[in-house]
């Protein structure tokens, strides 16, 4: 029982660590350093900054955002899959959800190939964080919704 517990906290952070990883890179964008040096609210965006780069700053950063939260309430969900002492279950959670993130980039993909030509423009980037961003979001809800019904114990 003491060897399971520690397999299962050593899978649920090497699981964490990988899914970190996922939008990494966005951090680093180089269109991102003005940003950093002078930060604005992307919910208001000054007359004067408004631009399809400030847009696309601006997806970047809520993209970033809401992949953190998805990464909080992932792991709050396994906390709680854990507690169950269910390796099969874990193991299927962790499944699902990589299918889910495949899932998301392929859809998101459908909006990048419709600019196909256009090189680095920022629209094909802005609508394709857009979508990757909204599709997150909608797994958000059901990740909160999924941790409840475990806490809850309501199935």
């Amino acid at each position: 029982m003491k060897n399971t517990s520690v397999l299962i906290v050593l899978i649920a952070v090497t699981h964490n660590l990988m899914a970190q990883l996922d939008f990494e890179h966005l951090k680093n964008q180089p269109y991102l350093k003005n940003y950093y040096k002078n930060l604005y609210d992307c919910n208001n965006i000054p007359d004067s900054l408004y631009s399809n780069l400030s847009l696309r700053i601006c997806a970047n950063i809520k993209l970033q955002h809401s992949d953190s939260v998805l990464s909080l309430y992932n792991d709050s969900l396994r906390t709680a899959i854990i507690k169950w002492e269910n390796e099969n279950l874990l193991s299927s959670y962790d499944s699902l959800q990589a299918s889910w993130r495949k899932y998301r980039d392929e859809q998101a993909k459908t909006v990048w190939r419709t600019y196909e030509g256009c090189g680095g423009c920022h629209l094909r980037a802005i609508h394709y964080m857009t979508l990757l961003r909204q599709l997150t979001e909608v797994r958000i809800t059901e990740l909160k919704s999924l941790l409840q019904i475990y806490r809850d114990d309501s199935f």
